[in-house]
């Protein structure tokens, strides 16, 4: 199971705890942040992007499945939007 964590600091000072549980064989994915479940999605085998809230911004968690099968994460707070 790959388990992946983030820190995000606000503009205001706050600190954010971001994570990501992702099962390798079934592909069932949580993400959580501040310690509350914020996603949940069953048999992620593929690409796929999850969008949320912390406060008022627009965050991104990119689940990418590359080449050699192995999935990458990706934390990023959206300033475009």
């Amino acid at each position: 199971m790959a388990q992946v964590n983030w820190v995000y600091l606000d503009d205001q000072g706050g600190r954010h705890r971001v994570g990501l549980y992702h099962g390798d064989r079934s592909g069932h994915l949580m993400i959580h942040a501040n310690r509350r479940v914020v996603q949940i999605d069953f048999s992620v085998l593929d690409s796929k992007t999850y969008s949320f809230f912390i406060e008022d911004e627009l965050c991104e968690v990119i689940v990418d499945k590359m080449k050699n099968g192995y999935f990458g994460y990706e934390f990023r707070v959206n300033k475009k939007i």
